[in-house]
């Protein structure tokens, strides 16, 4: 090991799920709803005649939240590294239709936002999710090799 903590390769033995942290899931989760609900419900009676209108949004977003998260969970590290290509293309190309006229929308002074549909959308914060390729601290020549010669001692 170049330097660092490195955790050991330990083997696959079981895929059951972390219930801990299942646990923690459910108790934010609803812990939020409670705290919306109560902030929420004359609000969205008053607007909408309907007093669950605000957490049922809300248990949308979190149903599509876990399944995301359901999806990401079966997802290799193989595939991921497969798939930067592939992303950064992608993240260079949305990055790129902000400047395109129709698509790409100028608020306050800044073009850094994308109009599809109604919706409006800012590159910039998809892009940061995807993976990008980075040195590896294990492989030959190391990441840190030659940062000597650009110190001052």
């Amino acid at each position: 090991m170049a330097f660092g903590i490195a955790a050991e390769r330990l083997p696959r033995e079981r895929k059951t799920p972390d219930f801990i942290l299942v646990s923690c899931f459910v108790l934010l989760l609803g812990l939020g709803l409670s705290m919306l609900f109560s902030a929420s419900y004359y609000r969205a009676d008053f607007l909408f005649n309907n007093p669950f209108y605000f957490i049922k949004s809300q248990l949308l977003y979190a149903g599509v939240g876990l399944a995301a998260a359901l999806c990401a969970a079966f997802v290799t590290m193989a595939l991921v590294r497969s798939l930067i290509p592939i992303l950064m293309i992608f993240s260079i190309i949305l990055m790129l239709l902000t400047f395109i006229p129709g698509i790409g929308v100028e608020y306050l002074g800044a073009r850094r936002w994308i109009q599809l549909a109604g919706y409006t959308l800012q590159p910039a914060e998809l892009v940061r999710w995807f993976p990008h390729p980075a040195p590896d601290p294990q492989s030959r020549g190391g990441f840190f090799d030659g940062l000597d010669s650009h110190c001052v001692d």
